[in-house]
């Protein structure tokens, strides 16, 4: 034998105090019958207008409920309870006689749920600018990178200019030392010739003084080559170790961009799932 409308909805108010601790939430807890609120409880962290005797509103959500013997949800913004709620009325409806007899509505604030969600969109907008500074930073490093490259052939090319120039100096050493034979050569013969030879003399000794000059000039631009050659040395190992970190930097910024937009389509999730959840 089946129970009674009475029967039904006494059992109901004597499970009430068990219904509250279903939840993980706080929530505000009511059972009604079909024309107010016979239990209530209030919630601890905020205050609803739920009291035992009330009269049920015309378009809540426990009339709705119960006329339609489904489950039935309303959101109230901001403006109604001082922060935004959500609540949920479940029709009781008897086995036994097919009869609705009341609700049992349940009321859940928003306000934690709309702070996820603000914060979600925070955490979206920030990826969204990482993800678009990274690719900038990403893009500047590689033309910096080609761009050093570039650098590094010039002066290569520079430096094989130098070193082209050492032949030039080997053969203006060569002249230097010729001419200083042949004044040599020349002296000798000046000293034989004795009284006839004294003019040759003078030339002889021009022609060594223009040789040693010429090799002193020789030594000295060959020792300011080495020097800007080692310069060269000094500056083609910088730019090829900044060219390796620039491309290490490139690198780097490839993968900040692809994890900035994991973190961008992450962030979109976790915010269609707060949406979700306080539905």
């Amino acid at each position: 034998m089946g129970l009674s409308d009475e029967q039904f909805f006494s059992a109901i108010e004597t499970s009430f105090k068990v219904f509250p601790k279903l939840f993980i939430a706080d929530v505000g807890i009511s059972i009604t019958d079909k024309e107010k609120y016979v239990m209530a409880r209030q919630p601890e962290s905020f205050k609803l207008n739920l009291a035992e005797g009330v009269k049920l509103a015309e378009d809540s959500a426990a009339i709705k409920a119960m006329k339609t013997r489904e489950k039935q949800m309303a959101k109230y913004p901001k403006e109604v309870f001082g922060f935004p709620v959500i609540a949920y009325s479940v029709p009781l409806i008897n086995d036994s006689t097919g009869n609705v007899v009341g609700t049992i509505s349940y009321v859940v604030s928003l306000e934690r749920e709309n702070q996820i969600i603000s914060m979600v969109h925070e955490l979206k907008e920030l990826s969204s600018e990482m993800a678009a500074s990274s690719d900038e930073l990403a893009s500047s490093t590689e033309e910096l990178s080609s761009s050093t490259q570039n650098m590094s052939d010039l002066i290569n090319k520079t430096k094989d200019g130098i070193t082209s120039m050492d032949e030039i100096l080997k053969y203006i050493n060569t002249i230097s030392n010729t001419t200083n034979l042949l004044g040599l050569n020349a002296a000798i013969e000046s000293a034989r010739a004795g009284e006839y030879g004294r003019s040759f003399s003078v030339v002889s000794k021009e022609i060594r003084k223009l040789a040693l000059n010429s090799k002193d000039s020789a030594n000295q631009i060959n020792d300011t080559l080495n020097q800007q050659k080692e310069n060269i040395n000094n500056i083609i190992n910088f730019i090829n170790d900044y060219a390796a970190t620039s491309e290490a930097q490139a690198s780097q910024s490839q993968q900040i961009a692809a994890s900035s937009e994991k973190l961008n389509e992450l962030s979109v999730k976790l915010l269609n799932f707060s949406k979700n959840v306080s539905q």
